[in-house]
């Protein structure tokens, strides 16, 4: 078997050397490694917002690359910012401000992929905030304010001795507006008092005096804060909320990070919006953008969900499941955020023919399991008379939408998806639907945005929401988007309510007003995560030979991020690296085969050395587990393994599992982008759910493996993109077309829109050896970019 791929592989090196013109001498030279990678970093500990110097040598690559990842992470690729190297030795910096206290690791890597040849840690300290201030002055008619501000240091304080004092308004800190003053503490642990220059003036919009610490330049991120003689907060406020999923993977890539972040700004400001629920994060884009309205920023680890406010954000649930928005002084609403996963998804397998109940049996299967936390919490906060509001990408329809008129629209089918449902039986309120109504007269689709269709005809569709429940009266809701060309490609497509000049995203984005009655959060009951059903997990036998793969069985997986990994048997997770982990591919029983393709600190299983080890099953990209770990040993190999030896495990046909995916939450259209920049950041260090991995320039993201569908006697192909709709520079006379068409279909060259397939720098012969690696799938070498595949702008 190895001697007919061996042919085959020359073969195709012929075709693509015929075809592309590429010469074969030095077809398979390997890319340079150096064994004294080293780096250091110029402290051990960092407040936060205080930058890290890092400082390399041994570079021998062009693309090789420095990361900086949570300690506790365990996938390579949920980096939380990087920057390449270039050969030799240098400096790099790395920003801290929007991370959180904690632990840290920089891995030096090689060549664009995720070999680690160095690591560094460090850790990050929060500026301790002043522990209170109390004001005693008055306000005359003329708005001048008279009197004394008594500020707390920090508890055990020993070293902050100066304070920020400024103006601050209902959405935190007044902009435009200079500071008050800054107050020097002549000891560490005593009140300091600061009295109002005569003639002091209040600004208008101040609502309150904040203080912040200060230290050796920086600024402690909380801060006390005292609200003016007088000021009364009022009941009822109106809010804007919004959700908008941001495709941050080809806008990025087209945009860069600046010009994606000014992008994704605009079309805030231009909707008011007060609260922005974001989908498809990139943490560098949605900082920036919310920098650039003067707005607050929240990213959730392990997710690629985001919050972008114009009041301050409160975190008080530990899985950041949702957030407190305080509108007023000592008074918020609560928003939960969603990205439901993209596969499998439900329009598409009712176009290509499944049934409504193999359709509603994956729904509760996945998408339901997906929405138990948001299920559990919300409506308990709303119980307890807070406003609530949930956004998201559900990539699900609703049921108030697939009805008898609108049959027509959804291939003749009615269908009560299950997560609208659920909700509405919760009691939220489907915003755009309260003002709207007559689904029928107005369907309107929020995916997919005219010019980024994946069908024809495509199956377009409302899978974006902005629900309420408790104290919340909707007053207007509209789906903002681009402007209509042609009208789309199907009879399901609908113009935006709204459509602004400039529009980026594959989504249109939900914006809808309230007035709402805000609740103190000083004595909110915190829901708790809802209890969870022990997993099982278990393996066909105890030893294994040294490389082998592993092949594990499991039961009552709870989602698509759930995750098995190999850990030495005195290690636990959340401390040191998995060896070798994956997700679950199909939910809730099934196997799951880690081998070389799989991710972890180790390249290939050959590198686990002969041993003791477990296998662990651990909850949604985190360090939960949710199982009995099972115990194995590896023994060194008596006698040579011949590659292809029948008994390999493969992977089960499991009923339940995603079939045709909705490649719109897919990032993939950037991997093969040729980006110049020096570095970029991914989605909060995520651990990312099919579809959805935003990946750095030259990276190829993580594919889950095809599973069998519910309705076992079919399993539709994914449609086919014509490369002519790809690339700019191939039409129907190019030569090659049905060479290309090939091999973009197996995903062994890929593209976006505007790309050119030739551009600026011809195929090289690194070039093929990538695009055969990508058709055999052989690890480590499958992620490369292409030099030649560039945006035309």
């Amino acid at each position: 078997m190895s001697q007919v791929k061996s042919l085959f592989s020359r073969l195709i090196c012929a075709m693509l050397a015929v075809v592309l013109g590429m010469p074969m001498l030095g077809l398979f030279a390997q890319e340079a490694h150096a064994a004294d990678y080293t780096m250091a970093t110029n402290k051990s500990v960092y407040w936060q917002g205080e930058s890290v110097e890092v400082t390399y040598s041994g570079a021998v690559n062009e693309k090789d690359w420095i990361a900086l990842y949570e300690a506790s992470n365990d996938n390579l690729k949920n980096y939380l910012e990087w920057h390449y190297t270039g050969t030799g030795e240098g400096t790099l910096t790395f920003n801290t401000s929007s991370l959180k206290p904690g632990d840290y690791t920089l891995h030096f890597l090689v060549n664009d992929g995720y070999q680690v040849e160095a690591s560094v840690s460090f850790a990050i300290e929060a500026l301790p905030a002043p522990s209170g201030m109390s004001l005693d002055a008055a306000i005359d008619g003329d708005k001048t304010i008279t009197g004394d501000v008594t500020i707390t240091p920090p508890a055990d304080n020993e070293i902050i001795q100066n304070y920020k004092l400024y103006w601050g308004g209902t959405s935190g800190m007044l902009s435009d507006v200079p500071e008050v003053a800054t107050v020097t503490s002549a000891a560490y642990q005593e009140d300091v008092v600061f009295s109002f220059q005569p003639g002091t003036v209040v600004p208008d919009g101040a609502t309150s005096l904040l203080v912040y610490s200060e230290h050796e330049g920086l600024q402690s991120q909380s801060f006390a804060r005292a609200l003016l003689p007088g000021y009364v907060a009022p009941d009822e406020v109106d809010l804007t909320v919004m959700s908008f999923n941001i495709w941050q993977g080809p806008v990025k890539s087209k945009y860069g990070v600046d010009g994606a972040a000014q992008h994704i700004a605009n079309a805030i400001r231009e909707s008011r919006a007060d609260v922005t629920g974001i989908q498809e994060t990139d943490r560098d884009i949605v900082v920036k953008a919310a920098q650039l309205l003067g707005f607050h920023a929240a990213v959730k680890a392990n997710s690629d969900l985001s919050l972008i406010s114009k009041y301050p954000i409160i975190e008080v649930d530990e899985a950041n499941d949702y957030y407190l928005i305080e509108v007023v002084p000592d008074k918020a609403v609560a928003i939960g955020n969603v990205h439901l996963s993209s596969s499998p998804y439900g329009p598409y397998d009712i176009q290509e023919g499944k049934t409504v109940e193999a359709v509603l049996q994956n729904e509760n299967i996945y998408h339901m399991t997906e929405m138990k936390s948001t299920f559990n919490k919300l409506p308990a906060l709303a119980a307890q008379g807070m406003p609530v509001f949930l956004t998201g990408d559900f990539n699900v329809p609703s049921h108030l939408d697939w009805v008898e008129g609108n049959k027509d629209r959804h291939n003749g089918q009615v269908v009560e998806w299950p997560v609208s449902k659920k909700l509405e039986e919760l009691g939220f309120q489907d915003s755009y639907r309260v003002m709207h109504p007559d689904s029928v007269a107005e369907p309107t689709i929020t995916w997919a945005a005219e010019g980024t269709e994946w069908k024809n005809p495509e199956m377009y569709d409302r899978i974006d929401y902005v629900y309420s429940h408790g104290p919340a009266v909707v007053k207007n809701s509209q789906v903002y988007g681009e402007k209509q060309v042609v009208g789309g490609n199907s009879n399901s497509f609908t113009k935006s309510d709204v459509e602004l000049d400039t529009w980026v995203s594959d989504h249109r984005a939900v914006v809808s007003t309230f007035t709402v009655t805000p609740r103190s959060y000083n004595d909110l009951e915190l829901p708790k995560d809802p209890e969870i059903e022990k997993a099982t997990i278990s393996l066909e036998k105890t030893v294994f030979a040294h490389g082998e793969p592993i092949t594990v069985s499991y039961k009552g997986a709870q989602s698509l991020t759930d995750w098995i990994g190999i850990y030495k048997k005195d290690e636990s997770p959340g401390g040191p690296a998995s060896q070798k982990w994956d997700y679950v591919p199909s939910l809730p029983d099934g196997k799951l085969i880690l081998d070389d393709n799989s991710e972890g600190k180790v390249a290939t299983m050959a590198d686990i050395a002969p041993g003791e080890y477990y296998v662990a099953l651990l909850l949604n990209g985190g360090y939960q587990e949710n199982a009995e770990r099972i115990y194995f040993k590896i023994t060194a190999k008596t006698t040579p393994e011949i590659p292809g030896t029948p008994g390999t495990p493969e992977t089960p046909e499991t009923p339940g599992t995603p079939t045709t995916p909705k490649p719109h939450d897919s990032d993939d259209d950037d991997d093969d982008s040729d980006d110049s920049s020096s570095g970029g950041s991914s989605n909060n260090g995520s651990v990312s759910k099919p579809g959805q991995e935003q990946s750095k320039p030259g990276t190829e993201p993580e594919t889950r493996p095809e599973n069998t569908p519910a309705d076992e006697d079919e399993q539709p192909a994914k449609p086919s993109t014509p490369v002519e709709s790809v690339f700019t520079d191939i039409d129907s006379s190019f030569k090659a077309i049905g060479a290309v068409q090939s091999m973009f279909d197996k995903g062994v060259i890929k593209g976006v829109g505007g790309n050119k397939f030739n551009g600026e720098a011809k195929l090289n012969r690194a070039d093929s050896v990538i695009m055969l690696n990508r058709l055999f799938n052989i690890a480590g070498q499958s992620g490369t970019s292409f030099a030649d595949v560039k945006p035309t702008g």
